[in-house]
């Protein structure tokens, strides 16, 4: 009883101190901010969201907008569905999907699938970490950058093993909830990718079955091809 006790006054004081600072205006560390946007992930069964997308390719100067909806769930599930208006519909133009072992790719304009093993897939913890795997602070020298919406923290991930596909990444992160609402990643060629997260719901019981996306009919099958078989 006295260690319950002691426990429930601990945290009770934790979060009055917690209260305090917030009242004050005092900014949480670049540690504390990191810890917080992981737990927010480590805490929650599933996530979905609006998103967009615009990546800039600086040597040809151009810039490519998408979006979409993106699902994940525990463990290790995850679905991009890309979407596209044309004549008043919307088009499903690619979808990034994964079943928590297969990470696989289909591509409506190529009329392609392609399939490889998730642990095969390289996936950054940058992206890794939302579906509740991956380890922000053991992966990445982090820092608070500023940024110019109200309410947001800024985040900069720098990986501490040097990545060819990426040079550091920004996060916007909520300041009350701790959730990403933006991510920003620099290629080493100066290129951006950045997807912004809008209207998202956690702990909607997602289905599994949303993330089998067998591949359609008349779809190339690549990568692994049928006879891919992961553990």
């Amino acid at each position: 009883m006295k260690k319950l006790l002691w426990a429930v006054t601990c945290t009770a004081l934790l979060a009055f101190a917690a209260v305090t600072a917030a009242q004050e205006g005092s900014e949480p560390s670049a540690a504390e901010v990191t810890q917080n946007v992981q737990k927010f992930y480590q805490d929650i069964q599933d996530y979905q969201s609006n998103f967009t997308q615009v990546y800039t390719d600086v040597a040809a100067g151009e810039e490519t907008r998408s979006g979409g909806k993106v699902f994940f769930k525990k463990p290790g599930k995850m679905r991009w569905d890309y979407y596209e208006v044309k004549d008043g519909k919307t088009l499903v133009t690619k979808v990034l999907v994964s079943d928590g072992k297969e990470f696989n790719i289909y591509e409506a304009a190529y009329a392609q699938y392609y399939r490889q093993c998730l642990g095969d897939s390289q996936l950054p913890s940058a992206i890794s970490f939302l579906m509740g795997t991956g380890d922000l602070a053991k992966e990445f020298d982090t820092k608070l950058v500023p940024t110019k919406e109200a309410g947001t923290l800024g985040l900069e991930l720098t990986p501490k093993k040097s990545s060819g596909k990426y040079k550091k990444i920004q996060f916007h992160v909520d300041a009350k909830t701790n959730a990403v609402t933006r991510t920003t990643v620099h290629d080493p060629y100066g290129n951006t990718n950045v997807i912004t997260f809008k209207k998202a719901d956690i702990n909607k019981k997602l289905p599994d079955s949303g993330f089998n996306f067998p591949a359609p009919k008349g779809a190339r099958i690549l990568g692994g091809g049928k006879e891919l078989k992961c553990e």
